[in-house]
């Protein structure tokens, strides 16, 4: 997986995954996840995308496409998930968009 996603970029990456978890008609899910933050009793900006994605014909590599915008998932640190049928992969982080500040008024 890429340590950075651009937003509405169509990524490829490669896979390792149990030979039976690939069968034709299985249910594929990548998930892009942030848990958002809490301070007291407050929690906000969580958000869960789930992107299409497609596995290749020779069941090596992953194809999904991204967010298209911050208006759908914020830029910055999330954690990734593959799914197929109920089976999770192990997380991994990775930064949404460029990974600098936003512009500030000064």
């Amino acid at each position: 997986m890429p340590k950075n996603l651009k937003f509405h970029s169509r990524v490829t990456t490669p896979i390792d995954v149990p030979f039976e978890l690939t069968r034709p008609g299985a249910k594929l899910q990548v998930a892009l996840m942030d848990l958002g933050f809490s301070s007291h009793a407050f929690h906000s900006s969580a958000r869960l995308v789930f992107m299409g994605a497609t596995i290749s014909a020779n069941k090596k590599s992953l194809t999904f496409l991204t967010p298209p915008s911050g208006c759908v998932f914020p830029a910055g640190p999330a954690t990734t998930f593959l799914t197929i049928d109920d089976v999770t992969s192990p997380d991994t982080w990775v930064m949404m968009g460029s990974g600098r500040s936003p512009p500030t008024r000064e």
